[in-house]
């Protein structure tokens, strides 16, 4: 079968490199900030994240960069996630606790697996608490898709998301302000701007569009052709589905949180954009392809040439 431009470059190993590339014109051109070298350690990290999270598991039956390169390449749509070392930071542990919780795929025995992974969850909700609205529906995707979440399992996983609370306990008793915990956990309760669409600038919706058809265009085919996928890739990609559906109904609650929900919204997209230019050798996905890589440049020269449009 003839091979397109787009599995091509799926299947290089300068893919990724490439990628790193043009992303970092993007952000040296945007500006660099204070404390540059810990956000491009904490994005490298990332990245090296979602290679172990596409090996470890084969997401993707070919041997591809692409999951990391799509995430890369989305993330430059948007320039201010090149600015928040704290969102950046959120992102990176919950790609760890995927790695660690996907690991656990089917075993009911992993109690060690679900604390560690869970302990990261509880650290990147100290710096966005909403992540915490995730839990639920992580537990009952460990419990149908990743089956591995049972009482001890789930009391492991209970105790690894407090854990980070309780070692601040003592500094908070120390200070004797609850008030600091007050205010943390009052975006939990925050949807005054629910479905205020004003709210997303022109950047925002260029980036989401772009985000959500590619990654829409990718579950359809997936959903489509799952069966020559193995059993468990089928269930880790209904993680990430459903992760989505969730995230971008949340977004709509809270539009003013764009920046993290965004990020959460294309780590679970770029599996599906990944999966399928990698494996669809069609006209059809050639075509798809090259209409992604134009919106995807028009979007990284509106958001630059418009800061307004993002800031």
């Amino acid at each position: 079968m003839k091979k397109y431009l787009h599995t091509q470059i799926a299947e290089s190993s300068i893919a990724l490199p490439s990628v790193v590339i043009v992303s970092f014109v993007v952000w040296i051109i945007n500006g660099v900030a204070d404390m540059w070298w810990l956000q491009c350690s904490l994005m490298a990290a990332t990245i090296y994240a979602i290679v172990e999270l596409n090996n470890s598991n084969v997401l993707i039956r070919v041997r591809s960069r692409m999951t990391s390169s799509v995430f890369l390449l989305y993330t430059s749509t948007y320039p201010a996630f090149f600015t928040s070392i704290r969102y950046t930071f959120v992102v990176l542990c919950l790609t760890l606790f995927l790695l660690l919780l996907f690991h656990s795929y089917q075993d009911k025995t992993s109690v060690r697996l679900l604390y560690y992974s869970h302990i990261l969850l509880g650290i990147a909700s100290l710096f966005y608490v909403q992540i915490l609205l995730f839990i639920p529906l992580f537990w009952l995707l460990a419990l149908t898709n990743i089956q591995s979440l049972t009482f001890r399992t789930w009391m492991a996983s209970l105790l690894g998301i407090l854990t980070p609370y309780w070692l601040l306990l003592p500094l908070l008793l120390y200070r004797r302000d609850i008030s600091i915990a007050e205010q943390h956990f009052q975006p939990l309760f925050h949807y005054g701007n629910a479905f205020n669409f004003s709210l997303f600038t022109a950047g925002q919706l260029f980036t989401a569009i772009i985000v959500w058809t590619l990654g829409t265009v990718g579950a359809i085919h997936f959903l489509r052709f799952n069966y020559e996928d193995r059993i468990r890739t089928r269930q880790l990609f209904g993680f990430f589905a459903w992760t989505t559906i969730f995230a971008t109904f949340l977004l709509f609650l809270q539009p003013d949180s764009f920046d993290p929900l965004m990020r959460i919204i294309i780590l679970s997209l770029s599996t599906f954009t990944a999966h399928y230019f990698s494996l669809t050798r069609t006209r059809l996905a050639f075509i798809i392809f090259i209409a992604g890589v134009i919106a995807i440049t028009l979007a990284i020269i509106f958001n630059l040439a418009s800061p307004m449009a993002w800031k």
